[in-house]
């Protein structure tokens, strides 16, 4: 069982509903100013039952950057151990251009990331989901006849990893109708939703590495410019050099790489070669 909640689904017994969940999702924030009133009673009761969990933003048309950014600021002094990763909920009609670099900047942070979205919306969010980094699974909303239960005539699309069933689901320890998700196992395994990454900043960047100075002012989309107005050769050539060191080992000028690059040099974590 894996149900996604939040303060629209009080618990009624923890313990009960970490041992019978696979791993638990829950809303953290919604936008750049809300924040669930039960975040902090989730991871608490996570950590206390040993129970790996997901935290996600209900995102909002515009600023998707920022509520990403939102979402992190807001999170990570509450979460521990059994944390595994954020998710962007997307289904207010965000623009697919500023999802992809909402989701560079969360899979930067050295953890797993999902991106959840309609089966309607499939088509709307397909370049979101062509160029999703190597940590993160695609999550998938379709009922079919919405009644609790599963059934495989109402499938998700090729690709999807966990798939979201239904909206009507009961759950003994949980109040109301729940959510509930399957791992489809067609490219990440039950095992992938419940191992933390190690944190990548932490254990591969060394205290002699040179940074690129920050350019948080930079309100552009193209890592060359950026580069050029730090003075920085451009070229394709040195950005391969530059994207080897930060992790990217075929580094073909993709946006989503460029992107995942320029976020890091908006925070000053952009290695020098």
């Amino acid at each position: 069982m894996i149900p996604d909640i939040s303060h629209h689904h009080p618990v009624k017994d923890w313990k009960r509903l970490c041992k019978d969940s696979s791993f638990l999702i829950s809303k953290a924030t919604e936008g750049t100013s809300y924040i669930d009133p039960t975040l902090r009673t989730f991871v608490n009761q996570c950590e206390v039952n040993k129970c790996y969990y997901w935290l996600y933003s209900f995102v909002r048309k515009g600023n998707e950057l920022e509520q990403a950014k939102f979402l992190h600021k807001t999170c990570k002094s509450l979460t521990g151990d059994y944390f595994v990763g954020y998710i962007l909920d997307v289904e207010d009609n965000s623009d697919a251009k500023n999802v992809i670099p909402a989701l560079a900047y969360l899979d930067g942070l050295g953890v797993k990331t999902m991106f959840y979205c309609m089966w309607a919306q499939f088509s709307k969010y397909k370049s979101v989901i062509d160029t999703l980094p190597k940590n993160c699974a695609f999550w998938e909303a379709r009922y079919g006849k919405n009644n609790g239960e599963y059934n495989s005539k109402y499938p998700c699309h090729n690709g999807v990893d966990l798939h979201q069933y239904t909206s009507a689901g009961k759950v003994e320890s949980l109040v109301g109708n729940i959510d509930l998700n399957r791992v489809t196992g067609e490219g990440k395994s039950l095992k992938w939703f419940i191992t933390p990454l190690e944190n990548v900043e932490e254990k591969t960047v060394k205290k002699d590495k040179k940074y690129y100075k920050a350019i948080k002012s930079y309100n552009g989309d193209s890592i060359v410019e950026a580069l050029k107005k730090r003075g920085v050769d451009s070229s394709f050539e040195f950005r391969k050099k530059i994207a080897k060191v930060n992790g990217i080992k075929n580094y073909t000028g993709t946006a989503k790489q460029n992107l995942y690059l320029l976020e890091l040099m908006r925070q000053g974590k952009l290695i020098k070669p």
